[in-house]
């Protein structure tokens, strides 16, 4: 019937099919693969039951009195719905109390680790106008090289932080600082639609902070960082931020913007039993101490993580050594990356 068998089976297999594909989602719903196939295999049982039941009688029925196929269909079709449904839906509450009674689903620990949903995840830190330049090599001193691209779009590390958590799902706040130029409004309209809340940042009369990337056919890349608004920080922090990191499920920060305010929320949120998570991209110089002695996880790449400890990164070994040396400098974790 599944695969659309001759005659009265062809119509009636397809709107079986609909009917179990649906059920089926419900079926899975919440539940772990495992059980999710012995949850499908008791709606399947279940159906096959109740269509080897309705599909003899179908032919029972035409044998004896004569009715044409249409005819047949359309007076099954109706009962044949109501079986269906009512088989899945036994089904999928059987199978789901069966799942959750024998058997736990596995969760990563950051399913089981997470916030409640009205505690947002506050970033602060950069957000830049990039603008891609496509060249061919890089140019002499004193020598001007046409190149192409030119396209303008929207980053910095604090922005791409944010709207990559907004894009998984988390509720995120963004407090940075734009530019009063023409770029914006459009960097501001991006992390707003990506579902950024970004009422915490504030504006500054000049231009954004830009980054001008020159990228060779090779791959390779050079990165010319015009930090702009992102220095455009006040004294003191905003009563506003001080409040919303008081009541973060964690902050996240990086090093494009003054290392003042960084080292300002991250102490507070210490302060407040806040985890700090840090990528340290941005900036090759040191970390202070007392900055290090509020970060909860450190994620440098090995370069960085070889600048910041003054120690060999060339091999697993020589990594391990270097992000134990940095939890002696008071870092709690330390997450290594490639590059």
């Amino acid at each position: 019937i599944f695969r659309g068998g001759p005659g009265v089976f062809d119509p009636l297999g397809l709107r079986v099919l609909e009917f179990y594909q649906q059920a089926a989602r419900s079926v899975s719903a919440g539940v772990s693969p495992r059980n999710r196939m012995r949850a499908k295999g008791r709606g399947i049982l279940c159906v096959s039951t109740a269509l080897g039941s309705l599909a003899g009688s179908v032919l029972v029925w035409r044998l004896v009195h004569r009715r044409s196929l249409d005819r047949v269909v359309a007076m099954w079709v109706s009962p044949l719905r109501r079986a269906a449904t009512a088989a899945l839906a036994a089904t999928a509450s059987t199978s789901t109390a069966w799942c959750n009674q024998r058997h736990r689903d596995i969760r990563s620990p950051m399913a089981m680790n997470a916030q409640p949903q009205g505690m947002p995840l506050l970033v602060v830190g950069s957000v830049n106008a990039d603008i891609v330049i496509q060249a061919p090599r890089l140019p002499k001193q004193g020598e001007t090289l046409k190149c192409g691209g030119g396209d303008v779009i929207p980053g910095g590390k604090g922005a791409n932080q944010a709207v990559a958590a907004a894009k998984m799902g988390a509720p995120v706040a963004f407090a940075g600082v734009f530019g009063g130029d023409s770029h914006g409004s459009m960097l501001r309209t991006t992390m707003d639609e990506a579902g950024v809340d970004t009422s915490l940042s504030m504006v500054s009369a000049g231009p954004n902070g830009q980054a001008i990337i020159v990228l060779e056919p090779t791959g390779a890349n050079t990165i010319l960082l015009v930090p702009g608004a992102n220095n455009d920080w006040d004294v003191e922090l905003p009563k506003g931020l001080l409040k919303s990191i008081e009541g973060a499920s964690c902050v996240m920060l990086q090093r494009e913007i003054p290392e003042r305010i960084n080292i300002a929320v991250a102490q507070h949120a210490k302060q407040c039993g806040v985890d700090v998570l840090m990528d340290v991209g941005g900036d090759d110089s040191p970390l202070p101490k007392e900055m290090l002695e509020c970060i909860t996880m450190c994620a440098p790449n090995e370069t960085e993580l070889q600048n910041l400890t003054e120690m060999p990164t060339s091999t697993r070994e020589e990594i391990l050594l270097a992000a134990k040396k940095l939890q002696e400098y008071g870092v709690n974790k330390v997450l290594v990356t490639l590059g």
